[in-house]
């Protein structure tokens, strides 16, 4: 039973289970974090280990093993980090009756347990569908490329599924970041009155500028950004290209998963497929695109497509890949299968389309839609819903 105070005060204690490296789930935690804070609302981040090289925002970081011992191999401690953290966390919990407990990843019975007891308001995010949907959809993935040998059973094991289950049925409520991971919750059973639809965000800082990453071709450039494996959907996209007529580029910009690199060697080795592992300045690719392409299969809030928008881009993606941001035919388009001709049709479509009113009308909205999205608003967005939730099911 929660039995935190009422009022406009609040403290936010998130734990996220991943070590902050500065990227990936912990940058959005702390990005949304920083975000929340306002007279009345403080958030403190607690982790198995501060990776970071370097400092961004000014949330207070409780680490099991801090930010100057990050040169030591993180997986030699994270038996004994993670459980110090959970247990940090829970105790700072259980010390605040004005404390919600924000829990991303993965949590363990015994963390949900204390929570539970000490009567603390619990939040969970769900940066990534639920495993249980997520298992199937990879499996039929990896199945369908016959390479069940490279399938990451590891991730979905029945005991990470058990655990999360409980963590949904404690929770007194959960951001769900787009509307495709509100369904994989809705697939496995989880109340309505718990999922509370929000989005991520990114920062126009990053996107500044006017410079470009590659030369104009005569012809459309694709850019797909993210680690491209079959989660991502490379394969599919890969596939697409060889049966599209497209007369144009695709960049991908991204590390490369080994399955992918191997399987589709012949479509990468392309003059008109361009790899680069790294970009420091993603936003340079973006604006030498004319259409971010994401046929991602699983996916939380995709934060390229947020970025992408921004630059100016229209997007061509899967239902997972459109996130809170992307409207069929308003700021791009939504491919609503995995079929390699749909995909391929809409290569072809999209080259016939540039350069058109419409492609125009399109790259506006995409820029406009975007606004709305910026990591503040994002932050303002979750206190205000956090507040109301908690005041809500507190008695009065």
């Amino acid at each position: 039973m929660v039995t935190a105070a009422r009022g406009d005060r609040l403290a936010v204690n998130a734990l996220i289970s991943l070590p902050l490296t500065g990227g990936g789930p912990g940058y959005t935690c702390e990005r949304i974090l920083a975000e929340m804070v306002d007279g009345a609302t403080s958030t403190a981040l607690y982790t198995p280990a501060d990776r970071r090289p370097r400092v961004e925002t000014g949330i207070t970081v409780h680490a099991a093993v801090p930010r100057w011992a990050r040169s030591l191999p993180f997986r030699s401690l994270s038996a004994i980090s993670a459980p110090l953290a959970e247990r940090m966390f829970a105790a700072d919990c259980a010390a605040d009756r004005d404390a919600a407990a924000f829990l991303w990843g993965d949590v363990s019975p015994r963390l949900i347990g204390w929570l539970r007891d000490s009567g603390t308001f619990i939040v969970r995010e769900k940066y990534n569908c639920g495993k249980a949907v997520s298992k199937d959809i990879m499996a039929r993935a990896y199945a369908g490329l016959d390479a069940m040998d490279a399938y990451p059973a590891h991730q979905y094991s029945a005991e990470l599924i058990a655990a999360e289950h409980d963590s949904f049925g404690a929770s007194d409520m959960i951001f769900c970041p787009s509307p495709m991971v509100a369904w994989s919750l809705r697939e496995v059973g989880i109340a309505e009155e718990k999922l509370v639809a929000t989005s991520y965000g990114f920062d126009p800082l990053r996107f500044q500028g006017d410079s470009r990453a590659l030369s104009e071709i005569d012809g459309p450039t694709f850019v797909f950004a993210g680690y491209i494996c079959v989660r991502k959907g490379a394969h599919i996209l890969l596939e697409a290209w060889k049966q599209a007529g497209v007369r144009g580029r695709l960049v991908l910009v991204g590390q490369i998963e080994p399955l992918i690199a191997e399987r589709y060697a012949d479509v990468l080795a392309r003059d008109d497929v361009e790899y680069h592992a790294f970009a420091s300045d993603i936003g340079a690719f973006y604006r030498s695109a004319d259409y971010f392409i994401f046929p991602t299969l699983e996916e939380g809030g995709p934060q390229v497509t947020y970025e992408a928008a921004y630059c100016h881009l229209p997007s061509i993606v899967s239902q997972m890949g459109a996130g809170a941001i992307l409207r069929d035919g308003v700021e791009g388009h939504i491919v609503g299968s995995d079929a390699i001709a749909d995909w391929a049709e809409a290569l072809d479509a999209a080259e016939r389309e540039r350069g058109t009113e419409a492609y125009r009308t399109l790259a506006t909205a995409a820029r406009a839609r975007a606004e709305n999205f910026t990591w503040d608003r994002v932050g303002k967005q979750r206190r205000e819903a956090l507040l109301e939730k908690r005041d809500a099911l507190l008695p009065r």
